[in-house]
C-alpha cells in the first residue's frame, strides 16, 4: 500500500496526509460511477488515522477546503527557529599609530 511506504520513509509528525476522493460531481449524478466506495475510503482513512475528503475540481467543491486543511496542517508542523542573536562587535585592541 502506498501509505505504508510513505509512513516507512517519512516521520508522520513531519508530514500532512489527507485522503482525497476526486470527481465528486460524477457521484452526484450516479453513485455507481464510484471507483472506490465511500465506506472503503473511510475505512482506509480510519486504518491510517488520517482524514478523508471528497472534492470536485470541476464544480470546485471542497477544493479550497482541501488546500486550507493541508496549509493549516503544515503551518502547525513547521518548527520555528529562534532568531539568531546578532553577535556584538568585538572591541579591537588596536593602537593607533602615526608614521611621519
Amino acid at each position: 500500500d502506498i501509505l505504508d511506504k510513505i509512513f516507512q520513509i517519512k516521520n508522520r509528525d513531519e508530514i500532512v496526509v489527507l485522503l482525497v476522493g476526486n470527481k465528486q460531481d460524477l457521484v452526484l449524478e450516479d453513485d455507481k460511477k464510484r471507483a472506490v466506495s465511500e465506506t472503503m475510503a473511510a475505512a482506509k482513512a480510519l486504518k491510517y488515522n488520517i482524514n478523508y475528503m471528497e472534492v470536485s475540481a470541476k464544480s470546485n467543491f471542497n477544493v479550497k477546503e482541501m488546500f486550507e486543511y493541508i496549509a493549516e496542517g503544515l503551518a502547525k508542523k513547521i518548527k520555528v527557529e529562534p532568531e539568531l542573536k546578532k553577535k556584538k562587535k568585538q572591541k579591537r585592541n588596536w593602537i593607533k599609530c602615526t608614521i611621519l
